[in-house]
């Protein structure tokens, strides 16, 4: 998790490759909050999988919710997008869809190695 942290810990142009100049601190939380929530949405998704949608859709739609996470994380220092003013913005948005694609698809996973 150390391209994340720097991304938004060290602020643009600096020595230290980074975009978003928040600080050591604020991205190391932001950062544990990612762990921290990918490790709290399996029971949820748990639920959702048990009693909606199954176990292969979940894993699924899980991993569509994963890779639309993930190209928030790639897309948003590209083209300019820090500059604009999304750097935050596209961070939370990547955070978000990355915990619950991990969160849904450890639990969906789980059962298919179990079976």
């Amino acid at each position: 998790m150390a391209i994340p942290e720097n991304y938004l810990q060290h602020a643009l142009g600096g020595e230290t490759p980074g975009a978003v100049g928040l600080g050591q601190s604020t991205a190391s939380n932001i950062v544990s909050a990612l762990i921290i929530s990918s490790y709290i949405t399996p029971i949820p998704a748990a639920a959702v999988a048990d009693n909606g949608l199954g176990r292969y859709r979940t894993t699924l739609w899980s991993a569509v919710i994963e890779a639309i996470g993930a190209s928030a994380l790639v897309g948003t220092p590209l083209l300019g997008a820090v500059h604009a003013g999304v750097g935050i913005p596209g961070m939370v948005v990547a955070i978000v869809f990355l915990s619950v694609g991990f969160g849904a698809f450890k639990t969906a996973v789980i059962l298919f190695i179990g079976k």
